[in-house]
């Protein structure tokens, strides 16, 4: 993957992200995912363009600081991502 955007949304208690890959300067969504704190808020949902479903564990249980900081470690653990 080349360079990204990363589009974040956060409310007071869930956080809800895209992740898209830039392509000939056009954006490509690559992956999106959310954390809600009312349903498991135990890891982070991510699900990429194929539809694989990937559960991204928090350091810290329904807290929003944790899924943030989950949701950038991914996104800087990918291969071949250039710069978000």
């Amino acid at each position: 993957m080349a360079d990204a955007i990363l589009a974040l949304n956060a409310g007071s208690s869930s956080l809800k992200f895209s992740l898209f890959e830039l392509i000939a300067d056009e954006p490509k969504r690559a992956v999106a995912g959310g954390f809600d704190q009312g349903n498991d808020a135990h890891h982070i949902a991510l699900e990429d363009i194929s539809g694989t479903k990937v559960h991204v564990p928090l350091a810290d249980p329904g807290s929003l600081q944790s899924a943030f900081q989950a949701v950038l470690s991914w996104c800087e653990a990918q291969d071949g991502l250039g710069s978000i």
